[in-house]
């Protein structure tokens, strides 16, 4: 039997790379569909565009002429003349705190320009500049905007709609309630508490704040949930802007030339808050008074969607790398002070002339061939005579004359050498048959021989 005919072939891989495109299709458009919801983006995210999420604020500063950029590193590296936003809160889970050298930082930031507007990160705000912000911890958070209790609030209503259904178990003595498990529990899987948190359970009422002072004079009431307490340090150069039931809800410190504002509560920045509740309008106001012209970064980084540490940069945080410095410089003085040198620079041997190499090459063969070892030493004693004879300005006159000849003249190690040299072909070694040995003797004695004496 024949197998498929080329057209069936064809149609099958037609068929299947259509599979193929259409499934990779299928994907992008969820993955897309999820980037634009920011479904799985962390409260007061600027990528954020649910409910909790910041991202119609970025959106509406950006439509609004400001330079508005993401900021997914810790603050070290913060261009100056610019300006950080900063949001968090109760539902915040990723958040990051500000390490030592940060603070340090960022301080310096400040004071060189910068301008910095937290909105109810109590955290990221302290005696250091001049302001403080006591936030609620997720457990404490009022009404039922804490984490846990909505939480619980969405499991029980879960537990209520099984117990309809299911008869009512009968729990050993002594047990715990079921819903009682330590916090690290329930925050153990970020997306489900999300999803819970979303499924039901009201939001608290906001606290309305006054605008006070310009730039904000004139606005409507700011509304803001879980509004923490702001409390200024002794002596700050600060102005309230906003005020809520006898509390300061927006402030403006004076930090060398930059600003520190912060706002009570960040839920007005929140894309479900940001219209009603005079979020866009406050922000805007703020930083077009207070950082015209400038780049704003929104700090993703502490809200806890940027980039991670690397080695490098948290030792340099931690400030080790001067110590890392000093002991470099320690192991380099060690390692210089015992240091041995093995002898002076040698050139490198400069390679011989392929005709040199052609003429030893031929010259030992025939000494080979020759097999006369003494007659081989013979002629290079003579040489070695008459380098000697050039190299005391004497005439060749044979061994025993140069000898006479470098004795007369004082020069006696020289006559021995000399000799020494017209011994070889006739000494043990010859006759041992060792011509390398006997070779080696008479450059040694050469040597010795042009080797000048002092005086």
């Amino acid at each position: 039997m024949s197998g498929p005919s080329p057209a069936r072939r064809r149609a099958v891989r037609l068929a299947w790379g259509l599979l193929a495109l259409s499934g990779l299709a299928l994907l992008g458009a969820m993955g897309l569909r999820v980037a634009e919801r920011g479904r799985f983006a962390l409260p007061y995210s600027s990528y954020g565009a649910g409910p909790e999420g910041s991202r119609g604020l970025f959106e509406v500063l950006a439509g609004e002429g400001f330079r508005v950029e993401r900021w997914t590193e810790d603050v070290g590296r913060l261009p100056a003349g610019s300006a950080l936003v900063l949001l968090g809160g109760c539902e915040q889970l990723g958040s990051r705190p500000l390490s030592r050298p940060e603070r340090e930082r960022l301080a310096a930031w400040i004071e060189a320009g910068g301008v910095f507007l937290v909105a109810g990160a109590g955290g990221y705000v302290g005696p250091d500049l001049g302001v403080s912000l006591r936030m609620r911890s997720l457990a404490d958070c009022d009404g039922e905007a804490g984490l846990l209790s909505r939480l619980r609030a969405a499991t029980e209503e879960d537990d209520e709609d099984e117990a309809e259904e299911l008869p009512p178990p009968v729990a050993p003595p002594g047990a715990e309630p079921a819903f009682d498990k330590p916090e690290a529990d329930l925050l153990a899987d970020p997306v489900e508490t999300l999803a819970l948190i979303e499924a039901g359970s009201e939001l608290p009422e906001p606290e309305w704040g006054v605008p006070t002072q310009p730039p904000l004079l004139g606005m409507p009431l700011l509304g803001m949930r879980n509004a923490g307490a702001i409390e200024l340090a002794v002596g700050a150069d600060a102005r309230v802007l906003a005020s809520s039931g006898g509390k300061i809800g927006v402030v403006e410190l004076r930090r060398g030339r930059g600003r520190v504002i912060v706002v009570a509560s960040a839920s007005l920045f929140q894309n479900r808050d940001l219209v009603e509740h005079g979020g866009a309008v406050l922000a805007a106001r703020l930083l077009r008074s207070l950082a015209p012209d400038r780049p704003i970064y929104f700090d993703e980084y502490h809200v806890g969607a940027g980039e991670r540490r690397s080695m490098v940069r948290y030792l340099t945080q931690l400030g080790v790398v001067p110590l890392l410095a000093q002991l470099g410089v320690v192991l380099g003085l060690v390692f210089l002070a015992r240091a041995r040198r093995f002898g002076g620079v040698r050139a490198a041997a400069a390679r011989p002339p392929s005709s040199s190499r052609a003429f030893v090459s031929g010259l030992a063969g025939l000494f080979r061939a020759a097999a006369d070892r003494r007659g081989t030493l013979e002629i290079l004693a003579r040489a070695a005579i008459r380098k000697v004879a050039d190299a005391h300005h004497q005439p060749e006159t044979g061994a025993e004359a140069l000898a006479d000849a470098l004795a007369a003249r004082g020069r006696e190690a020289a006559a021995q050498e000399v000799r020494r040299i017209a011994a070889v072909p006739a000494g043990p070694l010859a006759a041992a048959g060792s011509l390398v040995q006997a070779c080696r003797e008479l450059d040694d004695a050469t040597a010795r021989a042009v080797r000048r004496e002092p005086g």
